[in-house]
C-alpha cells in the first residue's frame, strides 16, 4: 500500500489528521510526513499533527486537532464538551482538553489549549462526529467546580435531560454534586 493511501486510511476517520505516533505505528517513518509537508500534500498545524491538505474542512476540526496534539490521548472536556454537546450557550476562549495521569503534553502550540489532568473510565468518554469528549455528566461537573456560572450549568441540565441524554437518576446525581461544590465555594469564602 502506498504511503499516501495508509495515510488516508487512518486520517480519514480523524477530519483529515493523522500523528507522528499513528504514521510510525503504521510503519510510516515520520520523515515520510515531513517530505510530504514539504511538497504540500499534507500541512503540519502542530507539534507531532498533519493533516492532509486536500481533506475538506470540517465544523471542529480544531476540537479533533487539539485532542490529538495531546498525542491522541486527549478528550475534550469542561465548555468544551458542553459546547459540542451543543447543551449550554458557552463561548470557551481555550479548547479544554483532559489527558490520563501522569501524562503531561508541553509541547509548541499548546497555548489555546487548557489541560486538565484526571482518570477518566470508558464510561465518561463518548464520540460526536469521531471526537473523543466527555460525557454530559462529566462536561457539566467539571465545567462548574473550574467556575461555570450556574446559569449555565441549569441550562446544561435541563437541555441534556431534554434531548434524553442522561435520566433523572443522573440529573439528581449532578444536582447533588453541584450543591455540595457551592457549598464547599461558600464555605471557602
Amino acid at each position: 500500500m502506498a504511503i499516501m493511501d495508509q495515510i488516508l486510511e487512518i486520517a480519514g476517520d480523524q477530519h483529515g489528521y493523522i500523528t507522528t505516533r499513528q504514521a510510525a505505528e503504521a510503519g510510516i517513518p515520520p520523515v515520510e510526513l515531513r517530505k510530504l509537508a514539504q511538497r504540500g500534500r499534507l500541512d503540519h498545524p502542530a507539534h507531532g499533527v498533519y493533516r492532509v491538505a486536500a481533506f475538506p474542512h470540517r465544523t471542529n476540526d480544531d476540537l479533533m486537532e487539539a485532542t490529538l496534539w495531546a498525542d491522541g490521548r486527549g478528550v475534550i472536556s469542561h465548555e468544551s464538551a458542553l459546547a459540542l454537546w451543543d447543551l449550554a450557550d458557552v463561548n470557551p476562549r481555550h479548547i479544554h482538553v483532559t489527558v490520563p495521569p501522569p501524562y503531561r503534553p508541553r509541547k509548541q502550540g499548546g497555548g489555546m489549549y487548557r489541560i486538565s489532568t484526571r482518570h477518566l473510565d470508558g464510561g465518561e468518554i463518548d464520540y460526536i462526529d469521531g471526537i473523543p469528549v466527555v460525557t454530559p455528566e462529566r462536561a457539566i461537573l467539571d465545567a462548574a467546580s473550574a467556575g461555570l456560572q450556574r446559569r449555565f450549568a441549569e441550562q446544561a441540565i435541563v437541555t441534556a435531560r431534554d434531548r434524553q441524554l442522561f435520566g433523572s437518576e443522573t440529573e439528581a446525581r449532578i444536582r447533588k454534586q453541584l450543591r455540595t461544590l457551592r457549598s464547599d465555594r461558600d464555605d471557602a469564602a
